[in-house]
């Protein structure tokens, strides 16, 4: 967290690559979402480029005065894939701290995602899509 009167980190910058067949996905919609423990709800959406990659910039809350009452930080992620008339659960997630990458264990939140891959459940994610580095 930054300082007293900083900003909360709801979710880390993504970048990603979204493959069907094991080709670039080309299209893509995604809607990214974040359900914040003191504030409003937060969305972006964006689309995969012509080598099936897309970007998130992070999203964050200033912090108010709820969020220096006795509490838990817990920030539930939320991204999904929406191609030809299909949708998919690349990323759902509770992140449990505010700092910046703390869903990555630190590391940049890089993604590959293969849309004809069943969703896995990881120890902290769920989603067809996994953590590169």
């Amino acid at each position: 967290m930054a300082g007293l009167f900083g900003s909360y980190i709801l979710f880390s910058d993504v970048n990603g690559t979204i493959y069907i067949d094991s080709k670039p996905c080309i299209g893509a919609r995604l809607e990214q979402r974040v359900r914040s423990p003191y504030g409003e709800d937060q969305a972006q959406s964006t689309e995969t480029n012509a080598d099936g990659r897309f970007s998130f910039p992070e999203l964050t809350e200033k912090k108010s005065l709820f969020s220096f009452l006795p509490s838990e930080f817990a920030a539930s992620q939320e991204i999904k894939i929406y191609y030809e008339g299909k949708e998919y659960l690349a990323w759902a997630h509770s992140k449990r701290s505010a700092e910046r990458n703390a869903e990555s264990d630190g590391k940049p939140l890089n993604l590959i995602c293969e849309l004809n891959k069943s969703p896995d459940e990881a120890d902290k994610y769920s989603g067809i899509c996994k953590i590169v580095n």
